[in-house]
């Protein structure tokens, strides 16, 4: 794979300062980047949802039913 001198250079210098190698930093960082799209998309998916009433009306009934569901008396810790 081929990366920019300065992606390298950011790369390597993260590597020093955590004393780690620069494929776990790669590694890391693409994880970090494709959560951090998922997370994106999810919010933009919301968003549309939320311009059409009755969609809407049913994501927040499927919310509320399934709430129900998740309560097994154990108290919060």
């Amino acid at each position: 794979m081929r990366i920019s001198k300065r992606a390298r250079a950011n790369a390597e210098a993260v590597a020093a300062a955590t004393n780690r190698s620069m494929s776990s930093v790669i590694e890391d960082a693409v994880d970090a980047y494709r959560r951090d799209i998922f997370w994106r998309q999810y919010e933009e998916g919301i968003k549309r949802l939320r311009l059409d009433a009755e969609a809407w009306a049913d994501y927040v009934g499927e919310q509320e039913s399934e709430a129900s569901a998740l309560q097994d008396g154990l108290e919060p810790e």
